[in-house]
């Protein structure tokens, strides 16, 4: 599990932190300088953790069951249930990014 300092940052150093990355992000513009970045700013675990999150998304969207997701995916309902909450009630980014996916599949 990621951990997190007690420290806490100041506001207004947490939002730059946040703006920094968001611009990091939206600048990769190849498959390879994304894989690069991920390579070197994740860990496996973290990687693996969060492509997990994205199929269960995806899994949700097309209909599957959870058991079904979790056999494939190896995860946990929790896990299925808490991605599934997010989908539902406030995964704006989820939705938009989940949707993206299933129209670049038709």
């Amino acid at each position: 599990m990621a951990q997190i300092s007690k420290y806490p940052v100041h506001k207004k150093v947490e939002e730059r932190m946040f703006e920094v990355l968001r611009e990091t992000i939206s600048h990769l513009n190849s498959a390879e300088a994304i894989e690069d970045f991920l390579t070197d700013f994740l860990s496996p675990v973290e990687k693996i953790m969060l492509a997990k999150r994205l199929s269960i998304a995806v899994l949700l969207h097309k209909g599957y069951r959870y058991e079904t997701i979790a056999e494939i995916l190896r995860v946990t309902p929790p896990t299925i249930a808490t991605v599934s909450l997010l989908l539902r009630y406030s995964g704006k980014g989820y939705r938009k990014v989940v949707e993206k996916i299933a129209a670049n599949e038709k």
